[in-house]
């Protein structure tokens, strides 16, 4: 293993990627550390990926052999981009709406939905969607 800054001193993306590894290979991981040199084979390669996917979706294992070296492994997802946090405020879904949808979903034995028109169904219906 190539001598080099421990996780702890690295920052940003190397310091995050450095952690991983160390978490994989069990070994701390320097910036000229290069991934295959520390004990690393196709399986860790596999491991690290599916780790780093959740911030990284695009990151794949050829990545991983294409740019061994922590530094060059942490510019290439630098260049892929973490993933975008887009957030949303959702809403509850009216009560109303929720039995709206229930009995629209019901259907008779005969295929046929129950309507206004017939308040035994709608009423059956009703009673069922309570008890959920």
């Amino acid at each position: 293993m190539a001598a080099g800054r421990h996780h702890e001193e690295l920052g940003g993306t190397q310091g995050e990627l450095a952690a991983l590894w160390t978490r994989v290979l069990g070994v701390p991981a320097g910036a000229d550390t290069d991934f295959f040199d520390a004990g690393g084979g196709s399986l860790a390669a596999a491991q690290l990926v599916s780790l780093a996917r959740k911030d990284y979706p695009d990151l794949s294992v050829a990545d991983i052999y294409a740019h061994p070296v922590l530094t060059d492994q942490a510019a290439r997802l630098d260049e892929l981009g973490g993933r975008q946090v887009v957030t949303r405020t959702v809403r509850p879904v009216p009560r109303a709406t929720g039995l709206a949808q229930h009995l629209d979903s019901r259907r008779a034995a005969d295929g046929s939905r129950p309507t206004l028109a017939d308040p035994a169904g709608v009423f059956d219906n009703l009673t069922a969607w309570c008890r959920h």
